[in-house]
């Protein structure tokens, strides 16, 4: 990643809680202590950053996705109605 040592480690820092955070951008700015202009910053001006970024909610939709074909395969109404509307959503 782009920066000097210090800021390489604030974007390690707040990839971290980015994760931790469920995704979400403004609470784990808050837990790594920086302002969502750093991170907006390093979205627009780093490549690595950016697809860093890209990964972990694709690692996070993987999981949400596995953790919901658990229960829909142990009969949990919810999630097989949850399945069933995403599958109307991607049907042409």
């Amino acid at each position: 990643m782009l920066g000097n040592p210090k800021t390489v480690r604030n974007k390690e820092k707040f990839l971290q809680q980015y994760f931790l955070s469920g995704m979400n951008t403004s609470k784990a700015s808050e837990m790594a202590k920086l302002s969502r202009q750093h991170v907006y910053d390093w979205i627009a001006n780093d490549s690595e950053f950016k697809k860093r970024l890209a990964d972990i909610d694709k690692k996070f939709e993987n999981y949400a996705y596995s953790q919901l074909m658990v229960k829909a395969c142990n009969k949990d109404s919810k999630a097989l109605k949850v399945l069933y509307d995403r599958s109307l959503k991607n049907t042409p």
